[in-house]
């Protein structure tokens, strides 16, 4: 299974890792089902991790066909972070971003980073941070 998801602190935070071979209409259909399934449920927002870092080659043409998913961001989507490694992934993931343009998403090097950043907006939020 290319995409595992997993909840962390509380629902607050999905954890999504993505494995290889990724397709887009399989991050289309994980996107339909999160949004009915979970953020269609969710009291406050829920904020995402996406794991690029075990994948090599993205799907081809990624950054002409990411722009039909950018309507299917769910209204209770809180941050998101992508996490990759350094380097070309990197560099693609962020001229996806602009492609997109959307300032709630930003690219982070490992997972602690972006649950880093995630617990200082839960407690901003003044929610409880257990696991």
């Amino acid at each position: 299974m290319p995409i595992q998801t997993q909840f962390l602190r509380d629902g607050r935070v999905m954890l999504n890792t993505f494995t290889e071979p990724l397709e887009l209409p399989e991050v289309d259909d994980m996107i339909e089902r999160v949004n009915r399934d979970f953020f269609d449920k969710a009291l406050k927002p829920v904020h995402t991790i996406d794991d690029l870092t075990l994948i090599k080659q993205l799907p081809p043409n990624i950054l002409s066909n990411a722009r039909p998913l950018i309507p299917k961001r769910h209204q209770m989507a809180g941050h998101g972070y992508i996490v990759v490694k350094a380097g070309l992934l990197s560099m693609i993931a962020r001229s996806l971003l602009n492609v997109i343009g959307r300032d709630n998403l930003q690219v982070v090097y490992s997972i602690e980073d972006a649950l880093e950043k995630i617990d200082q907006t839960l407690w901003q939020e003044g929610s409880s941070l257990t696991s």
